[in-house]
């Protein structure tokens, strides 16, 4: 048993010892954002590393306890790569995240790195701009630091994006000059954000699980779960407040979603303006939580049912009225998953949370 319980504890030593080291450097900000965003946005930010990581991440008292408060306020205002990297090797870290914050007009400029002190490179960088107050820039910090860290390959299995989302978020890091834009429509933390929920069904299909929970989210406490059985069509609409439904300059809809049932794929429809309704359809992740992307020039008018009162000119009117998620058999058959049996009822349980729109 001794010999055991001194195995157990090498390997839990040695695997520790070998973990990726990280040190969150203070927050820089101009002087305009350092007025207006609270203290308390460095936890966010450390938060936001060690949630999209397994690394052994050290923070701002770390630091300030290691190398003393005088050398910290020095640390901060160095931004050059080499004296980065400097401080990182005395930190005795594998690497550096540097964040930086500016205020441009209504909007967040937000640029991150994340430095390799071993080769005095960066590694990665980031570019957004976020529209909104405090409460969308501290929403949007963690899918800014997922792009940030989804190029190593330790990032962690448990918030790693889908394949073509990594393709994209890939891509958009490494065209450093790209600025991305980006506003989250929803996270469901406030109680604004969750209003009642519109359905429109067939006879058959249940309701009574579609619920706002805080049984699983994937960032913060809340999310929208859709639970049902279905032999024919649900959807469930989502209302959007006017602030969120201008994308005339987006090019990307994204949301992360979970499915604890093998229900392969769902419907995302967008009624725009002039009551037009349009689709796109989106691969469900099983068992763990993925970004899901569709680009808006994906969404097609839908063919089998336009409202009688909708003005139709087959292209997407701003603002969206209403975002709508779509649960239809003929999901499984088009994907030959089943036969067109209507009389076939299928379970199926989804969450949805953090949905955004970027231009990425």
């Amino acid at each position: 048993m001794k010999t055991i319980l001194l195995l157990s504890l090498l390997i839990t030593t040695t695997a520790q010892a070998e973990r990726i080291k990280i040190a969150v450097l203070p927050t820089q900000y101009d002087k305009i954002s350092a007025k207006l965003i609270p203290k308390i946005f460095d936890e966010s930010v450390l938060a936001g590393v060690q949630n999209v990581s397994n690394f052994q991440v050290i923070g701002q008292d770390d630091i300030a306890a290691m190398v003393g408060f005088e050398k910290q306020k020095d640390i901060i205002s160095r931004s050059e790569v080499s004296c980065l990297a400097n401080i990182g090797g005395a930190l005795g870290v594998d690497r550096v995240v540097s964040v930086k914050i500016a205020r441009v007009d209504e909007d967040w400029l937000v640029t991150t790195k994340l430095i390799n002190i071993k080769n005095v490179t960066v590694e990665s960088r980031t570019n957004d701009l976020i529209s909104g107050d405090t409460k969308e820039l501290i929403t949007a910090i963690n899918p800014i630091l997922a792009k940030l860290f989804v190029s190593l390959s330790s990032f962690s299995p448990t918030t790693t994006s889908s394949s073509s989302s990594i393709s994209t978020t890939n891509q958009t890091s490494a065209k450093s000059n790209k600025l991305v834009k980006r506003f989250v429509i929803t996270d469901f933390e406030q109680p604004e954000n969750r209003p009642q929920l519109q359905f429109y069904k067939d006879p058959t299909a249940s309701t009574r699980g579609i619920i706002y929970t805080q049984q699983l989210a994937h960032n913060g406490k809340w999310s929208l779960k859709i639970e049902s059985e279905i032999s024919d069509y649900l959807s469930v609409a989502y209302n959007l407040s006017p602030a969120k439904a201008n994308w005339s300059d987006m090019t990307t809809f994204a949301l992360w979603a979970n499915s604890k049932t093998s229900y392969p794929y769902f419907g995302v429809e967008l009624e725009d303006a002039q009551g037009e309704h349009f689709t796109a359809l989106a691969k469900s992740p099983f068992k763990k939580w993925e970004r899901v992307t569709i680009a808006l020039s994906n969404f097609s008018p839908r063919k089998d049912y336009q409202p009688p009162e909708s003005k139709q000119n087959g292209k997407i009117d701003y603002p969206i009225k209403n975002l709508i998620f779509l649960f239809n058999n003929y999901y499984l058959t088009e994907q030959n998953y089943k036969t067109n049996d209507l009389s076939y009822r299928y379970y199926f349980t989804l969450n949805i949370d953090d949905i955004e729109i970027t231009n990425e």
